[in-house]
């Protein structure tokens, strides 16, 4: 990716514009795999889209960890989803920079540790995505009273 960052002169937009970057990163993966597969970038297939949103997935997890290693200042994080079985039903959808130390700060909160996180997506701007999912369910609080898969669709849909 470092690579493709200075060739394509983008390293010192990384901190103003980390979105484009992610998303440049993951069209240029995706066309690699299209040329694997048909022998061009085929823009218009089912199998396009798919590799687009993994790709996604991949540059963004990627970016962090260059940012982090050459400490360069940007907005990537998780959002993510945390269970406990003493609320059943009742998820806490949050942000964080690393989504799995953050579930280990909830741990101390419980003797039991019993604190599971359910699942988590990188994005370029994660304060962004959770302020968006809040806004956009009817609970006004980080908690809430939904089934999972239904959080996740919502979630996925702001990513999209």
């Amino acid at each position: 990716m470092l690579d493709w960052i200075m060739k394509n002169k983008l390293f010192h937009s990384i901190t103003r514009d980390t979105k484009r970057v992610s998303e440049g990163y993951a069209i240029h993966l995706t066309k690699q795999k299209c040329r694997v597969k048909y022998g061009e970038p085929r823009y218009d297939t089912k199998y396009f889209e798919r590799q687009l949103i993994k790709q996604k997935v991949f540059s963004i997890m990627t970016l962090n960890i260059l940012c982090t290693l050459h400490s360069i200042p940007n907005n990537i994080g998780y959002v993510y989803i945390v269970s406990n079985p003493a609320w059943e039903g009742w998820y806490k959808v949050g942000a964080a920079k690393d989504a799995e130390t953050r579930l280990l700060n909830y741990q101390t909160g419980t003797p039991f540790r019993d604190y599971k996180l359910e699942w988590y997506i990188p994005c370029d701007d994660y304060v962004e995505m959770e302020k968006s999912f809040h806004n956009d369910s009817e609970f006004s609080h980080e908690w809430v009273q939904m089934p999972i898969a239904k959080i996740r669709q919502m979630l996925g849909s702001t990513i999209g």
